[in-house]
């Protein structure tokens, strides 16, 4: 007779220590309850899945080692400036994947859901930072199985003579199976006319593996969003296979100032009160410049890497900076 669920002690990604009590289930009308025997976090697939179709003889936990659980990554996740909207969308999967996990644990039928994404946005948007977040989100809740990220385009996946494009392409995704595979300007895979035939080989080599790996690999393709629409539009396969779409947009100006505090306060410098409109009009010539060369987050990071060099230029002749110097950056130090 198969056990009967009655009551989960633990969630996902919660660490547990041996003795300490998983879940309580029914079988021949005795509770029973099945605790840790080693330290490590738990899995929705052990614990809140296959738990509901076991037998108490085959009952078997698994608990692994994680490097951060999964409240740690979220809230990496909204400690990103801006992406509001990106942000919910996350939220929303991963509200999803929970409830899935504890319906099928209660006996309802669990639905599936692709879970390959189109990330569009100029660069610098924050594309493949949230990429690198999901992988370890999907690990904690269950959907992968080592949560790493691979990140390639199309020279990673295109080789210049014939068949070998597949092999290749085929490469780059076995390195990614259990994880997350990110290629970026994906579009550059696909001609307009479809000439391509290299490029070409190497799509129907990701959604033939896509398909045959379809519960432990997801795919992100980025790039800009025009061109990721053409690209998704001009193959069947992906079409359909790629149903999630999130948009980065361009970083406000505030968001801009913003992140280049962030980048300051990680290194213990501070901004003197004459550096605010140094830094917004350094801030307002990267919003000024055209959307898709601006760099966004990229153009601030390497803003402040100019700052902190003109800062020590500056110091440096001093003949006894005092710990005001070295801390504060000044508006001199700050251009665009």
């Amino acid at each position: 007779m198969d056990q009967v669920v009655t009551r989960v002690f633990v969630q996902s990604g919660q660490e547990v220590v041996p003795g300490q009590d998983i879940y309580e289930y029914s079988h021949n009308g005795k509770l029973c309850t099945v605790q840790a025997h080693i330290k490590g976090r738990i899995d929705y697939d052990d614990v809140l899945v296959r738990m509901g179709a076991c037998s108490p003889g085959s009952i078997s936990i698994r608990t692994r080692a994680t490097s951060k659980p999964l409240d740690v990554l979220l809230e990496e996740l909204y400690s990103l400036v801006g992406m509001e909207s990106i942000k919910q969308d996350i939220q929303r999967q991963v509200d999803f994947l929970k409830i899935q996990a504890i319906r099928s644990a209660m006996g309802f039928p669990s639905t599936r859901l692709s879970h390959h994404m189109v990330f569009s946005g100029n660069p610098g948007t924050g594309k493949t930072t949230v990429a690198r977040i999901l992988s370890g989100i999907y690990r904690e809740i269950g959907i992968l199985s080592k949560g790493h990220l691979i990140e390639t385009d199309r020279s990673g996946l295109v080789s210049g003579f014939l068949g070998q494009t597949a092999l290749k392409t085929r490469e780059r995704l076995d390195e990614a199976l259990g994880g997350i595979l990110f290629i970026d300007e994906a579009y550059s895979l696909c001609s307009a006319n479809r000439s391509d035939s290299f490029g070409l080989e190497a799509i129907d080599t990701i959604v033939k593996y896509m398909e045959d790996n379809r519960g432990d690999l997801i795919v992100i393709v980025a790039g800009y969003e025009e061109e990721m629409r053409r690209f998704i539009a001009s193959n069947p396969g992906l079409k359909s296979r790629f149903s999630n779409f999130l948009h980065f947009p361009d970083y406000s100006l505030d968001e801009l100032q913003a992140m280049f505090n962030i980048f300051a306060a990680r290194q213990n410098y501070k901004l003197c009160a004459g550096c605010v409109a140094s830094l917004r009009k350094a801030c307002e010539a990267i919003r000024s410049s055209t959307a898709v060369t601006s760099g966004n987050g990229r153009a601030v990071r390497n803003l402040f890497e100019r700052a902190i060099i003109n800062h020590a230029s500056r110091v440096a002749r001093l003949s006894l900076p005092s710990r005001y110097d070295l801390e504060y950056l000044g508006p001199e130090d700050i251009s665009a």
